[in-house]
């Protein structure tokens, strides 16, 4: 084959530009320190790179969420702590209030330190971060506790956030929570009622309850939570009705319905959900106060049925709500009717009436109390023709026609007392002498102020009073009679009223509760033993709570350091993968730098000179 001068030419032309473009490449890779820049230079380490690159990227992601969540985590356990200390020193103030030597200014005093902690627990609880509220759930934005006051004192706190936990993710498909809601934080139980009575949610309520056994019939009208009154109409509402009207009326509790259609109320304070009748029983009728189911006492019973032939005598109850006594005299009841109308007329927060299935009685509170409770009362209730208010402890035997006050017996549990009544000469000093001589026996004046009330300690026996001789002092101040029946086993009611709730504790109520007690006139060393009580199981659960914080800090530390590890690799990888070998690029580009000379020296001897000085 013929070589003419064109083609050696051309290939010296080139084989000096792929020399050129060899030492530009390898300049390239000296001056960037890559090995390449563009994915045709090295489709497969390009594309080796960009993953690397994107899991390093996703790697510093959980990274910087972990940094996050490991600050609110360290601020969360931080306040905890501070809450600790606070409850520390509430602790020994109440042990040191409990000295019954300390006068009232001292308690007064140690009342007024312990509002000052209880509202620095306030603060603590509305703790932030950058704008960010710790403790209020998803509602990060809002403060969560707002405190509830009374004339200057502070009775707790409103929860105003959500039970939301606020998540990051740590890996791929794995999240944490990194906070406490408030509730959770600190309280050890938030304060729920369920209704004893299930319904289908979205059918109106009065057929519902016609048709349960025994039937029960609530009323249209209002009732109350918290003191916000809500209006419920049962023949057309339903039970969701009165869950989104309790939602929307009142900001204090929570209403819910849970998955066998029973409501659920729960308190979003501090203290406990108050809840009463008002012109509508709809949440009594459903089951959510204290309720006194009676037993059987016959068949039929209706308001007329006359307490003999139930082999009943009338005699006396107390009912017990909560911290509250009342007694009811049925010594003048004859009927069913009677008993009713004397128990719904004493003053106490409960309705009696015939069960459904007309064999008994049931007592129901009307409104939230802790417990509920009917006993039997072994009482004379003084009972006289005088004028309201004519006996008073002053008030001379003489001005009440009694003069020849003499002897007077009293019977309680079988044993006889005689007191000598004969030196008295005012109410004041018949009370005395029954009070100081007859053991187990209480005598008062009644509360209309017209006769003497006795009350006896003893429930297992009888208790009665009489004149002997010419002693008039019982019959004139009413107390000659005779109280011998249990009429707590007589009406079948002597088991307590049941309500399935949660009781409500928590840090913000133990502290207002110590307040309560340290300004009361008389505190009780069993008082201050409960608010002692209180505050061991909310230390105990702030410890918890830090503990379990503690253990997500630990999490969190260990992702963080695996992760940081993972990023060392992950680099080490790209760097071998795109860094270029400095060392081994110099020596390639000298080498280049020689061929090139060579190529060019080589080229000018067989090239023209015309084509050399062109090419110069």
């Amino acid at each position: 084959m013929r070589i003419t001068n064109n083609m050696i030419s051309r290939q010296v032309l080139s084989n000096l530009q792929r020399n050129f473009q060899s030492v530009a490449s390898l300049q390239n890779v000296l001056s960037t320190g890559r090995q390449f820049q563009f994915p045709e230079q090295n489709p497969i380490a390009f594309t080796e790179s960009l993953n690397l690159r994107q899991e390093i990227a996703e790697n510093r992601r959980y990274q910087r969420n972990i940094s996050l969540g490991t600050t609110n985590l360290e601020l969360t356990e931080s306040t905890l702590a501070n809450v600790n200390d606070r409850l520390q020193r509430a602790r020994q103030l109440a042990i040191q209030g409990a000295n019954e030597t300390l006068s009232g200014e001292a308690r007064n005093a140690i009342a007024n330190e312990i509002e000052q902690i209880l509202s620095n627990v306030i603060e603590q609880a509305n703790s932030n971060f950058e704008g960010r509220f710790l403790f209020a759930g998803d509602e990060t934005l809002r403060k969560p506790f707002e405190a509830i006051s009374s004339g200057g004192s502070s009775l707790g706190v409103v929860y105003r956030g959500d039970f939301g936990d606020r998540l990051v993710e740590i890996n791929q498909g794995e999240f944490l929570p990194i906070n406490l809601t408030g509730p959770g934080a600190f309280f050890t139980s938030l304060n729920e009622i369920r209704s004893r009575v299930a319904v289908t949610a979205s059918t109106p309520l009065a057929p519902q309850l016609a048709a349960v056994d025994p039937p029960l019939a609530a009323g249209a009208g209002t009732f109350t939570v918290n003191g916000v009154a809500i209006s419920f109409d049962p023949a057309t509402d339903t039970l969701e009705n009165l869950r989104d009207s309790i939602n929307r009326e009142v900001d204090t509790a929570e209403a819910s319905i849970d998955s066998s259609g029973r409501l659920v109320i729960r308190s979003l304070t501090s203290n406990d959900v108050e809840l009463a009748n008002g012109t509508s029983n709809v949440l009594e009728v459903l089951g959510l106060y204290h309720r006194v189911e009676g037993g059987a006492i016959g068949a039929g019973i209706t308001p007329a049925t006359t307490l003999a032939s139930l082999g009943i005598t009338g005699d006396a109850l107390r009912i017990a709500v909560g911290d509250e006594e009342f007694e009811v005299d049925l010594a003048g009841a004859t009927t069913v009717g009677d008993v009713l109308t004397a128990i719904n007329s004493s003053g106490a927060p409960v309705e009696a009436f015939i069960n459904g299935a007309g064999t008994g009685l049931t007592f129901s509170a009307t409104r939230t109390v802790d417990s509920l409770e009917i006993t039997s009362l072994r009482k004379v209730f003084g009972s006289t023709a005088l004028a309201p208010g004519a006996v008073t402890a002053d008030t001379t035997l003489a001005s009440l026609g009694i003069l020849n006050p003499g002897i007077l017996q009293i019977t309680n549990d079988g044993a006889l007392t005689e007191v000598d009544l004969s030196g008295a000469a005012t109410v004041g000093q018949v009370l005395s002498a029954i009070n100081s001589q007859v053991n187990g026996v209480t005598a008062s004046i009644n509360a209309d102020g017209t006769g003497l009330d006795l009350e006896s300690a003893f429930l297992s026996g009888s208790l009665s009073a009489a004149d002997v001789g010419p002693s008039n002092i019982a019959a004139v101040l009413g107390f000659a009679q005779t109280r011998s029946e249990d009429n707590a086993s007589d009406f079948a009611v002597t088991n307590s009223g049941t309500v399935d709730e949660t009781q409500g504790r928590n840090i913000f109520r133990s502290l207002s509760d110590l307040v309560q007690v340290l300004r009361s006139d008389n505190p009780a060393s069993s008082d201050f033993d409960s608010v002692l009580e209180a505050f061991d199981t909310d230390l105990t659960t702030i410890q918890t709570n830090r503990s379990i914080v503690g253990a997500r800090m630990n999490r969190t530390e260990s992702a963080l350091d695996r992760f940081q590890a993972f990023e060392v690799f992950l680099t080490q990888l790209l760097s071998e993968n795109e860094d270029a070998d400095l060392a081994e690029t110099v020596t390639q580009l000298s080498t280049q730098t020689n061929v090139l000379n060579a190529a060019l020296a080589s080229g000018s001897r067989v090239l023209l000179p015309s084509l050399i000085d062109f090419l110069q």
